[in-house]
């Protein structure tokens, strides 16, 4: 759970892009003895539900990744070399025909038939300026063309939903993801090795991804395509050690640690995050601070995640499952059924026009690891609540909760010993709270008892 939380953070998948605002109570269960302590994740997993609103028909993703073969082909012959049969398109990743599966063994010779746009794709529908074919011979010859101009009247291009947005700050055009490649009669290409020989190849066919129905209503599982691909590098694993941990100290707060270890060089690093917990009942709520870019102000702001999972504990080991629904949870406010769809790009899922919901589920499994580790590492920093947070006191709450304020432990300016805090109310808070004594821990609870008028 916590490693694909992570994971899908670098993949723009946020568990949430908006500061929380909420009036459950977050110190129900001040110490979880149970929980204390270091967990080492055994196992875990996650799974994507698609639902639509309607029936509809998408590009097939294994068409998409590469990974199956799309329908027909491009026909592309040499003067020297049999008929070369490019049956993949993974435009996803390139704008690329090729002889082989991005999830497969490769055999030689291997063949990348690519076209290229100088400027936006606006066209759904259009021309590519130059096209390049590489021809890989064997794992160290290749040879290498390009052709342009008029023959590229032979070449049309059936284009999807915007890939890359336009970037003039560097120079990149607008990228449209591409369906579909028709060679009209055939083009001629020359190809140079690094000898200088050449060969001029035929190019000739069509080519196209297929598609799939989608039913409204209708729960689909996704696979993570692009997870998968990269998951498949075992053969190095002998060589390389990668472990997840979670810790959780006494006082409701804790750390993600990702440690691994490169055995054949001897190398090791230790990744390390702070959170603040708590749980009820069977939920246990872990909330974090990290830096996100923000587009509108051209600046990196704090945003404060909470998520709230679901957790057992039986024989010494932890269960963590956790889901969010990617459309209403994202980002700041809910997407639109078709603005939904349009942001699933990264599953490759292209065409969407109607979308329901994307559930997104988590699970992982957590073996006791012994107790929790020494702090040495942390930055002196608030971490909960988050600013902008909306905690709500009513009659439920007034006589058995706290206001709780949490911040990574700071360092003494001796090296060692307890570090007194002098917590001091500002703004309105010294209005309605009576003040509370000094503290050497890094949690700090206003009861909410202590209010001075309601």
């Amino acid at each position: 759970f916590l490693k694909k939380s992570r994971q899908l953070n670098q993949e723009n998948v946020r568990i949430s892009g908006r500061v929380e605002e909420s009036s459950r109570q977050l110190n129900r269960a001040v110490s979880d003895s149970d929980l204390i302590g270091r967990w080492e994740e055994t196992s875990s997993s996650e799974q994507f539900t698609l639902t639509v609103g309607s029936d509809q028909e998408i590009a097939n993703p294994l068409h998409v990744f590469g990974i199956d073969e799309s329908e027909g082909a491009i026909t592309i012959k040499g003067e020297n070399t049999d008929p070369i049969e490019a049956t993949y398109m993974p435009t996803v990743f390139a704008p690329i025909v090729a002889n082989f599966s991005m999830d497969g063994d490769q055999d030689y010779p291997i063949v990348e038939f690519a076209f290229l746009y100088m400027t936006n794709m606006d066209d759904y529908v259009s021309h590519p300026d130059s096209i390049a074919m590489v021809v890989l011979h064997d794992s160290v010859s290749y040879s290498f063309g390009t052709a342009g101009g008029e023959l590229m009247d032979n070449v049309t291009i059936f284009a999807g939903d915007i890939l890359y947005e336009e970037e003039p700050e560097w120079g990149l055009p607008m990228v449209r993801i591409v369906h579909g490649i028709t060679i009209k009669d055939t083009i001629s290409l020359e190809v140079i090795d690094f000898m200088e020989n050449s060969e001029t190849f035929t190019l000739a066919g069509e080519i196209k991804h297929g598609t799939i129905p989608l039913m409204a209503g209708v729960q689909y599982p996704i696979e993570d395509f692009i997870g998968s691909l990269w998951d498949d590098g075992d053969e190095d694993d002998e060589l390389w050690v990668e472990k997840f941990y979670v810790e959780f100290l006494s006082d409701n707060t804790g750390r993600f640690i990702d440690y691994w270890e490169d055995l054949e060089y001897g190398d090791s690093d230790t990744d390390s995050s702070a959170f603040v917990w708590a749980t009820w009942d069977d939920t246990l709520a872990i909330t974090e601070k990290h830096e996100d870019w923000d587009e509108d102000k051209e600046e990196y702001i704090v945003i404060t995640e909470t998520i709230d999972a679901i957790y057992k504990i039986e024989n010494s080991v932890l269960s963590i499952s956790a889901e969010f629904d990617f459309c209403e949870d994202e980002y700041e406010d809910p997407l639109s059924p078709y603005a939904c769809g349009d942001s699933l790009r990264f599953l490759g899922l292209f065409g969407l026009n109607d979308v329901e919901s994307l559930i997104i589920s988590f699970s992982a499994i957590h073996d006791y690891d012994g107790k929790t580790g020494t702090r040495t590492d942390l930055v002196f920093n608030q971490i909960m609540p988050g600013d902008g947070s909306i905690i709500e006191i009513t009659s439920d709450n007034a006589w058995t909760d706290s206001l709780v304020f949490a911040w990574e432990s700071a360092d003494h300016v001796f090296g060692d010993g307890d570090v007194t805090y002098w917590p001091e109310l500002s703004g309105d808070l010294n209005n309605f709270f009576l003040m509370t004594s000094n503290t050497t821990d890094n949690i700090w609870k206003i009861p909410y008892h202590h209010i001075k008028y309601y």
